[in-house]
């Protein structure tokens, strides 16, 4: 059975990458959209081994060969 922390960390890191797939890859407005501040996002996002680039949308819907 898998601990606790482990759950919560799941469950945080689905519902940011569902912010940021919604809000286009932008932290600032996906960080709006759940009520946190944007540093909060950001450190999160460190915490939780999600990529911070801004450009692009975090988790890619596809990924397309060169």
């Amino acid at each position: 059975m898998a601990a606790l922390k482990d759950i919560l960390a799941n469950y945080e890191r689905r519902l940011i990458a569902t912010a940021l797939r919604a809000q286009g890859g932008h932290q600032r407005r996906a960080a709006a959209s759940l009520g946190i501040l944007p540093s909060t996002l950001v450190e999160k996002m460190k915490r939780l081994g999600i990529p911070g680039a801004r450009s692009a949308p975090w988790p890619p819907d596809s990924i397309s060969a060169p």
